[in-house]
């Protein structure tokens, strides 16, 4: 229908006003994609059943897009919370901690693992392995709790999940209701990408220098000396695993989905492997209760973005395939 706007195009417009005044007032802007995807359906759907089902419709159609960032999250979260238990994480995350010496060293060091780990595991889960290691030592050298929030976010959430150079799966989200390709959007975004990542990164270094305080504490490792074997077999074995991940990507050119799967399906294996051992017979039950554990942290976070996102996919080409033939004529209203 070209870009001829009609009473479905002002109210999509309204829906996104109303979600960015949401955002901008620091509420959640679930309750607002809810009313507006209900109108789209009533309005287009010419009944109210209509605007009843392409709420569930729209909601569900989010959640299958979702569902392999999701699943990727609830595994390696999952892994996360094994070697916390057997004390793996903690050996993993002692090189970093040993060349923690000054406030300034603790924001470039927590802020660059995190990057690197994000950009393979996905900032969420990343973000409890991390920041539960090095938090202490960050603190014991005169950076704030704050000032390592802060770090995390902008190199996790901020750095790394903004361009998800090697897994892709945020830009493939983005590419699908644009109807391009992950790697068209990644390309493409590269120079905005270092730009920010370099005036952020700098930017909030500069700002936080003043909370700096130069502690003359000795800063004790992060390992003790009771870790069992199991613990540095596990602790070096899942790092060598997913670098092996990072060289399969290269290789055989796997991206968005393909590489979440090779993530996730990796962690799930070595999930397994360390329970099995850890626990013998017990494994069984242990292996579901971390997933379970994983699944509530990744529904948690994912569950206001489903139905935000599910809103956004109607501005796209997914507008039909979500709420059927009779919205063809509305393909592509937020490009419009």
């Amino acid at each position: 229908m070209g870009s001829a706007i009609t009473t479905i195009h002002i109210i999509y417009l309204l829906g996104v006003v109303c979600i960015l005044l949401s955002m901008a007032l620091r509420k959640e802007a679930v309750f607002p994609c809810i009313i507006f995807i209900f109108l789209i359906g009533l309005v287009g759907g010419q009944s109210v059943i209509a605007g009843i089902q392409a709420v569930f419709q729209t909601i569900l159609h989010g959640a299958i897009n979702f569902m392999d960032i999701i699943v990727t999250i609830t595994l390696v979260t999952a892994l996360s919370k094994l070697l916390n238990a057997l004390g793996s994480d903690r050996i993993m995350m002692e090189p970093g901690a040993r060349i923690i010496k000054s406030p300034s060293s603790a924001y470039w060091i927590i802020g660059i693992t995190m990057m690197v780990a994000s950009f393979f595991l996905w900032p969420s889960p990343v973000v409890a392995l991390i920041g539960t290691m090095l938090l202490p030592i960050a603190v014991k050298v005169g950076l704030p709790a704050m000032s390592v929030a802060i770090a995390m976010n902008i190199f996790g959430h901020g750095i790394a999940l903004s361009s998800d150079l090697f897994i892709q799966g945020a830009p493939s989200i983005t590419a699908d209701a644009a109807g391009l390709s992950p790697s068209d959007i990644t390309m493409a975004g590269i120079p905005l990408f270092i730009t920010m990542s370099v005036v952020t990164s700098v930017a909030a270094f500069l700002f936080l220098r003043k909370s700096m305080v130069k502690s003359s504490e000795p800063v004790e490792p992060v390992r003790n000396g009771n870790s069992s074997r199991l613990a540095i077999i596990v602790a070096i074995a899942t790092p060598l695993l997913f670098v092996g991940d990072i060289v399969a990507m290269f290789l055989l050119d796997l991206k968005g989905g393909d590489a979440s799967s090779l993530v996730g399906g990796t962690a799930l294996l070595i999930l397994c492997a360390a329970s099995v051992a850890a626990y013998k017979k017990d494994a069984f039950d242990n292996i579901a209760e971390y997933l379970r554990q994983g699944f509530l942290f990744g529904i948690k976070i994912f569950s206001s973005v489903i139905v935000i996102g599910g809103f956004f996919f109607l501005g796209g080409e997914g507008i039909t395939s979500i709420l059927g033939e009779n919205f063809a004529g509305y393909s592509g209203i937020l490009s419009d």
